[in-house]
């Protein structure tokens, strides 16, 4: 029988996995390592624990990436390396820029104040994302990488029983998804779906959207049980 201690370090290993998964996903060309991965099922499963009474989206996720498991072949690989180059590298205008400072201004421009923010935040916690300096520091894949870095760094405290820090990172983490991830991933996921081609970026997008909210709560929720046991 699993405790409580143990469904939270499950949580936060699951969440923490995530992140990595999402990182990947919108950080890098799509490839046949990287599909496989993300449609393997340590990420199906971590997605299906996610599953809450009035929300089902994450099994709806494991399914679509089942379905996507499939379709791994070099036809389907070139077509989605199109997508990934289309709505998230350009040239072209983009449907969906993936960059936090185009959807909280009116100008919908790159390196405004919240661009400035955000690199701040990663300095004070000594997080140098992968690609910093080659993209803007609120591209979403240093957003998702910064998270992923802060949630595995809390499960390495969570492992070693420092309370005190896990409960100062989780605060950490929920801030930056309510002030940054959760203010402009809505809007970059619904304009995913003017894209013409709909093959997988535009549903990992929505996908990502509704992982957001379960994970804020999830934060919340761990936070309250660390609390009544101090």
């Amino acid at each position: 029988m699993i405790d409580q201690r143990e469904s939270i370090e499950i949580l936060i290993a699951s969440r923490t996995y995530l992140y990595g998964i999402f990182h990947n996903i919108f950080g890098a060309e799509p490839s046949r390592e990287q599909l496989k991965l993300v449609t393997a099922h340590t990420t199906t499963d971590a997605l299906e624990l996610l599953d809450m009474e009035d929300n089902h989206s994450m099994v709806d996720a494991a399914e679509f990436l089942k379905s996507i498991a499939y379709k791994i072949k070099d036809d389907f690989i070139d077509k989605l390396k199109m997508e990934y180059t289309r709505l998230l590298i350009g040239p072209e205008k983009m449907p969906a820029p993936p960059w936090e400072s185009v959807y909280i201004t009116k100008e919908r421009i790159l390196f405004r104040e919240s661009t400035l923010q955000v690199r701040k935040i990663y300095m004070k916690h000594g997080i140098i994302p992968t690609r910093y300096l080659h993209v803007a520091d609120d591209h979403i894949a240093l957003e998702l990488e910064f998270i992923f870095c802060l949630s595995k760094k809390m499960q390495k405290e969570f492992e070693n029983e420092n309370m005190e820090i896990v409960v100062q990172l989780l605060k950490d983490q929920k801030n930056f998804l309510e002030y940054h991830l959760q203010k402009w991933i809505p809007d970059f996921a619904n304009a995913m779906q003017k894209s013409d081609s709909k093959l997988y970026y535009p549903e990992m997008a929505n996908i990502l959207k509704e992982f957001l909210v379960i994970d804020y709560d999830i934060i919340i929720e761990v936070l309250d049980n660390i609390n009544l046991k101090r």
